[in-house]
């Protein structure tokens, strides 16, 4: 693999060495891949990939059997608790919607499907954003705009909290308002997703919330079986 989030940039030679083909040819495909807007020049006589690519990743997403398996989960859990269910999956830097099933009574959220989201605010985000090592973690921060006013020593306070007990919580971090819970969804070896419910909170009573918590731990567990077989 030529790109991934250790190595977000690469020389000439790199790309040759990687695809495994003589260095003309590798300046033949760089050169084509600019023109359509997918890889750019980076620093030190390197390249990127564009945020052109993004699209093309979040499609990719879409399109793969998982969130094909989540919608009738998605759907089981909207019916059982009223609220809207969605699937997300980490690309690159960020948190995108691959599903998602409507409540009878839609509420705007800014995940929607397709849209690259942050990975340090929301239940769901964090859930991704705790599966990644000290290295990956490390290189996302230092993705972050200079302006943002992320308390480093409380988030990862909290991510090791998600890591121990298996699901996540948010109210307002995302959409004023919102409150919602979380959990992974893993493969047997990575976690692949994150599993989330999220409504109004004034509409959300503590029971309701913990049982809400409960039906989305058990749904992740359901799609988590299911990505372990789909692995084999």
């Amino acid at each position: 693999m030529s790109f991934d989030e250790s190595r977000p940039s690469a020389t000439a030679e790199q790309l040759a060495m990687s695809a495994d083909v003589p260095l003309s040819t590798a300046y033949r495909y760089i050169s084509l891949l600019r023109e359509v807007g997918l890889l750019e020049e980076g620093p030190s006589n390197t390249y990127v990939v564009s945020v052109r690519a993004l699209p093309l990743a979040r499609a990719a997403l879409a399109a793969h059997p998982l969130a094909e398996k989540a919608m009738p989960i998605l759907r089981a859990i909207t019916e059982a608790c009223g609220e809207t269910s969605l699937l997300l999956r980490r690309v690159a830097q960020s948190a995108v919607c691959v599903a998602r099933s409507e409540s009878p009574h839609p509420v705007r959220l800014s995940f929607d499907v397709g849209r690259a989201m942050p990975l340090h605010r929301g239940a769901a985000a964090k859930i991704l954003l705790s599966a990644l090592n000290q290295q990956e973690l490390e290189h996302y921060f230092r993705t972050l705009p200079a302006d943002d006013d992320t308390d480093r020593a409380e988030l990862d306070q909290e991510l090791a909290t998600i890591r121990t007990r298996g699901w996540s919580v948010s109210h307002g971090e995302v959409d004023q308002g919102i409150w919602a819970a979380a959990a992974p969804v893993a493969d047997g070896k990575d976690v692949v997703g994150a599993l989330t419910v999220a409504g109004l909170a004034q509409n959300i009573d503590d029971k309701r919330r913990h049982e809400i918590l409960d039906i989305v731990k058990t749904a992740a567990q359901q799609l988590s079986e299911q990505a372990s077989r789909m692995r084999l």
